[in-house]
């Protein structure tokens, strides 16, 4: 619901900033609108970028149904012209197909359930109850100071073949995302963040490094009268960031 919240305050940004630009050069109003234009269609851009999702096509695709409905509401208060029920057919459906796309549950594999320390689809890892209290981790959550995004060091890890992180999935409990970053600059304990993370995400703070997947486990073969019971072993090892 937050989600839909959030597209519906960007599309009243991008509406109107647009429609402030209409009206100067369709209707006569004063040049100050292109001011105004432009601070919306600002915070439009900057709104879109707090969208919780795993790549910005999927959030631009999916604010574009709300923005369709979100249009048509704009038709009908402000402008003064009833939607008439095409229009509100074809918005319905818009949300509908926005709704799909971002509720959509992509973590877990539909033909199972998941298993603890196993990873969901290829950098997804969802762990026990018990084992994230033993591991006692800390998150934090990434804000934007300056233009600047940027973590607290012990959140990165560092690789031969690049950096990542571990972001807090928001729709899976327990359930931990491996991200690779592009780092920048230090700064007096935190590590800037130029690509792979966004403000409002959260990421692992303390004992990030012992996040680790598990292989599958070895099941032992069918037992019969002669044969000993043998036993179900497993093993962890860490994984290579991607």
């Amino acid at each position: 619901m937050k989600t839909f919240a959030l597209f519906a305050i960007t599309a009243l940004a991008e509406i109107g900033g647009c429609f402030a630009a209409y009206a100067v050069l369709r209707q006569g109003k004063p040049m100050l609108w292109l001011l105004l234009a432009a601070a919306a269609l600002a915070l439009f851009a900057w709104l879109l970028t707090l969208h919780p999702a795993e790549g910005a096509g999927r959030v631009y695709a999916a604010y574009g149904g709300v923005y369709i409905a979100a249009s048509l509401l704009w038709l009908w208060r402000v402008e003064g012209h009833m939607p008439d029920t095409w229009d509100i057919t074809g918005a319905s459906l818009c949300l509908l197909g926005a709704g799909i796309i971002m509720l959509a549950p992509r973590s877990t594999p539909p033909d199972s359930a998941p298993v603890a320390g196993a990873p969901l689809g290829s950098n997804t890892l969802i762990l026990s109850e018990d084992r994230v209290r033993s591991l006692d981790l800390t998150t934090h959550e990434i804000t934007e100071v300056d233009g600047m995004v940027s973590i607290p060091e012990e959140a990165l890890q560092i690789a031969p073949n690049g950096s990542y992180v571990w972001h807090v999935e928001f729709d899976l409990p327990n359930a931990f995302l491996k991200s690779r970053v592009t780092a920048g600059h230090e700064n007096g304990g935190t590590i800037e963040i130029k690509s792979g993370a966004l403000p409002g995400d959260k990421v692992v703070v303390r004992d990030a490094s012992k996040l680790r997947f598990e292989k599958s486990i070895k099941r032992p073969a069918p037992t019969t009268h002669c044969d000993e019971p043998s036993s179900v072993s497993a093993q962890t090892s860490p994984i290579n960031p991607p």
